[in-house]
């Protein structure tokens, strides 16, 4: 995980692989953060897909500081 602070848009949704990407961590370590109930994520009405907030992303690299 990078040690500074990701540089989001609180309010903006990311896919997957952005939030790995911002994140400095593979898409899969994402997944087993959302698995250990660590990162939570939204689902899209219209496509069914998953999005992760910025101020999620804030919140669980905070508290994995």
């Amino acid at each position: 995980m990078i040690a500074t602070e990701p540089k989001v848009a609180q309010t903006a949704r990311y896919s997957l692989e952005e939030t790995a990407q911002l994140l400095g961590v593979h898409p899969n370590t994402v997944i087993r953060y959302v698995k250990s109930g660590k990162l939570r994520y939204g689902v899209r009405r219209t496509n069914r897909r998953k999005f992760y907030t910025g101020f999620e992303i804030l919140r669980f690299w905070r508290s994995e500081i």
